[in-house]
């Protein structure tokens, strides 16, 4: 088997690759395919450099954007592709996993050896096998952990079943106690809103139209608020309510737009797995405040332990939405495309429009979706009817506008052009305009993107509309980088409660203001939390 040397692979080359082979059934054929692609065409990308073309990465991806001109690129017969996918793939493929069990089985033996020993002998390790160390125990021990942490959820049900038998009734009273504190803080909570905004809602298309009656419209982005609803995360859930009031009462929005993640529905972190009592405790939190604000869905509003299936979530928003409440602006319908829905949890449209009825900005919330295949972290994608419906709907206001209109872009997963930005950018690269903030994840993938490219940045770029794209997801990230026209930008979060001593740490905490001038023009600026705090104690 051909050994790719990875420290001479662009990494940006391997990572577009490996998105092509994501759900092949790997056979020795397709892994000796897969690691000649990636050797062929780093070599091709390496020429591009050399010839001092700043966009090298991009006549690569335009010259091999599928996986067929790939595959007949270094000479192979592309028609044996399908069956790379074919889930009814035979003996080839289940003597291909022996062999990955026999060697799944000297890795690990090999592991604890190295363990044990301060230098594993390097007559053991051979060069095939540090690939498969590399390659093989990263995917396995993945696995591992999904067991581990399904096994400990059901210790955890049982040790909390065992303890609540033995309590006695003033605990349980005081734990009911504690659930009942947080509905008067939502209560105590003052009214903001200071616009005079008209609001509308067309039940045929779904569609809000927001009427701006000032020269400048301002979106407060909010986002990975991750409201515990359980009796551990009580306080984090108060912190995380008093910081939004705080970034709220300090900016005066027209429109909230919450970027994914409101709840955090896993019991290891809060002791709950209820994801309907924080959503209706945020949207009264929200209604006292006055202001308008939306919702994307991140990937753990919806988990799948959780007491509310996305079934469940997206009626108690229905119920909670424009005809009640007057400020929620969650769609009754959802966007269809040749009469069959399009896919996601919510996928919505606004329009934002001047006084005298032209439209200043088109916003777009677009559900990137919550996971796919097994594991947590196989993070799903914006799918192609989803950019379909985005391309359509931008078309057709052009076409009412008569001219392209100006667009940005909401969701919670970022893309994969957040990555290559910021790769750009951490190389010093001329291809990207920084503007503020930092990526801080302590992961090894500080971007953490789906591994499936989605085509919504080539189709933005295309119809030359969208300003900026806004997401949420990596906790510790907040940058804002320009890559090829387009404002990718990073929401400072809320977060007290998933991270690992994220409660104490304050750098990446705040909210992302976007100011939208009445000619479509558009101002971007981090509020940062302990600002708003200094801010408020110079006053005092």
């Amino acid at each position: 088997m051909e050994i790719i040397d990875k420290t001479k692979i662009e990494k940006n080359i391997n990572y577009y690759i490996e998105s092509f082979f994501e759900n092949a059934h790997y056979t020795e054929e397709v892994l000796k395919v897969k690691n000649i692609i990636i050797n062929k065409i780093n070599e091709e990308y390496e020429l591009e450099k050399e010839k001092n073309n700043k966009n090298a990465f991009e006549v690569i991806i335009q010259r091999y954007n599928n996986l067929e001109t790939m595959v007949k690129n270094i000479g192979y017969d592309a028609s044996v592709i399908d069956l790379w996918f074919n889930m009814d793939i035979t003996s080839t493929h289940e003597e291909f996993k022996n062999v990955l069990i026999r060697k799944k089985f000297y890795i690990y033996i090999i592991t604890v050896f190295g363990i044990l020993s301060d230098h594993p002998s390097k007559e053991l390790i051979t060069e095939d096998l540090q690939e498969d160390l590399e390659h093989n125990f990263d995917k396995y021990a993945k696995k591992c952990l999904v067991w581990l942490f399904i096994l400990f959820i059901k210790l955890y049900e049982i040790v909390l079943n065992a303890i609540s038998l033995s309590l006695n009734s003033e605990v349980f009273e005081l734990r009911e106690e504690l659930k009942k504190m947080l509905p008067p803080l939502i209560n105590s909570i003052s009214y903001i809103y200071e616009s005079n905004n008209t609001i509308s809602y067309n039940e045929d298309t779904g569609i809000y139209t927001i009427v701006s009656n000032s020269n400048d419209f301002k979106i407060l982005q909010l986002t990975d608020i991750h409201l515990g609803g359980g009796v551990i995360s009580f306080d984090k859930d108060v912190k995380a309510i008093e910081a939004s009031y705080k970034i709220i009462k300090h900016t005066k929005p027209d429109l909230v737009v919450v970027t994914g993640d409101l709840t955090y529905p896993v019991g290891l972190a809060s002791f709950s797995l209820n994801n309907k009592a924080p959503v209706s405790q945020f949207a009264a939190f929200m209604r006292n405040t006055g202001v308008p604000w939306v919702f994307t869905y991140g990937n753990h509003d919806t988990e799948g332990m959780a007491i509310g299936n996305k079934e469940d979530i997206d009626k108690l928003y229905k119920s909670l939405s424009w005809k009640t409440s007057k400020n929620l602006l969650y769609p009754y319908i959802q966007p269809e495309l040749d009469g069959e829905k399009i896919w996601g949890r919510n996928n919505q449209l606004i329009e934002v429009r001047n006084s005298d009825g032209t439209l200043n900005q088109a916003l777009f919330l677009i559900d990137s979706n919550d996971y796919m295949g097994s594991g947590f972290s196989k993070y799903d994608y914006i799918h192609d009817d989803q950019v379909e419906w985005y391309k359509n709907e931008v078309l057709r206001l052009n076409h009412i506008e008569g001219k392209t209109i100006s667009s940005l872009v909401f969701f919670h997963i970022p893309v994969q052009q957040y990555k290559i930005a910021y790769d750009l950018f951490i190389n010093g690269s001329d291809e990207v305009k920084y503007y503020f903030g930092s990526n801080d994840e302590k992961r090894k993938n500080v971007v953490c993107t789906s591994k499936h490219p989605s085509k919504l940045f080539d189709t933005a770029k295309e119809l030359n509309s969208t300003k900026g794209f806004f997401c949420g997801h990596d906790h510790y990230n907040n940058m804002s980088l320009e890559y090829q026209g387009i404002r990718h930008t990073y929401g400072m979060s809320i977060d007290y409660l998933v991270e690992p001593g994220i409660a104490r740490d304050t750098k990446q905490r705040g909210g992302t203001l976007i100011i939208s001038h009445n000619d479509g023009t558009v101002d971007i600026e981090q509020i940062p939390l302990t600002s708003i705090e200094k801010e408020s104690e110079k006053k005092k």
